[in-house]
């Protein structure tokens, strides 16, 4: 019944013992920890059979797993540090992994702002030359406007300098046949004032003082001698008149005024 207890006893510390370190793999995950399990589970297991072997030693046999027990429940707690130092040791090189890239990163940044500055001021040095390329064609237009303007005015002038000679010449004429006009009026002011027409006109005013003919016997004389006139106005004016017809008209004024002054006696008489 002893040596059936004590290789129970035994059985169940080497179940426990499994467990403990079947925690210890899940958790550290390393290989020489599973092989200090597997040795450690091995020596329970020879130790388990020597206590069902012999009932001498069942003392130190419950003292040594007792301690081992307590070892390993003990193992966790060591196990979580090393586990801690491992993972600070591996978070190291990590966290220099993740500030080199960083820094590569601003390098990058930095590289594609001085490639887009580059390519600001390309932009901006065409813009440049187009803006001047535009003011000098804007120049060339208006140079070309304006001597457009120049020669449009040119041909106008022509034209005009055409039309004002064509004009210049029509009031020319004009102003020939003016002086034409002028100088027959002269001419025949002139022949009117000759020694007939003189003759005439001291008649008529030895007449008038002789017979003291009224206003209206006077008037009705200088009517007649303007009708006479009168009828022969375009050929006056003409310059068709010979001295014959003159004659002939001063002869007509003569007549009738000598019948309008023989009428004008009678009335006297009366």
């Amino acid at each position: 019944m002893v040596y059936t207890a004590v290789g129970c006893l035994g059985v169940s510390a080497l179940s426990d013992l499994v467990k403990e370190v079947g925690y210890a793999f899940h958790v550290d995950g390393d290989s020489s920890k599973l092989a200090i399990a597997t040795n450690l589970s091995g020596k329970e297991r020879s130790k388990g059979i020597k206590g069902v072997a012999g009932p001498s030693q069942k003392a130190s046999r419950l003292k040594s797993t007792y301690s081992e027990k307590k070892h390993v429940l003990e193992r966790p707690a060591n196990i979580l540090t090393s586990f801690d130092q491992n993972d600070k040791r591996t978070q190291a090189p990590e966290l220099q992994m993740s500030i080199v890239p960083k820094d590569f990163c601003f390098d990058e940044l930095e590289s594609v702002v001085k490639i887009k500055q580059a390519e600001a001021k390309m932009f901006q040095s065409r813009a440049d030359d187009a803006r001047r390329e535009a003011e000098g064609l804007k120049r060339i237009a208006l140079e070309k406007s304006e001597k457009i303007d120049e020669e449009y005015t040119q041909q106008i002038a022509k034209l005009r300098l055409g039309e004002t000679k064509e004009m210049r010449r029509q009031k020319l004429e004009k102003l020939q046949a003016l002086e034409r006009a002028n100088l027959e009026y002269f001419n025949m002011k002139r022949r009117m004032e000759a020694d007939p027409i003189k003759d005439l006109l001291s008649n008529m005013e030895t007449t008038k003082r002789s017979l003291a003919l009224s206003q209206f016997h006077l008037n009705a004389m200088w009517m007649i001698v303007y009708a006479i006139y009168m009828e022969h106005n375009k050929e006056i004016m003409k310059w068709e008149l010979s001295e014959e017809k003159v004659k002939e008209i001063l002869v007509q004024v003569e007549e009738r005024y000598m019948c309008l002054s023989y009428q004008g006696n009678k009335g006297v008489q009366k």
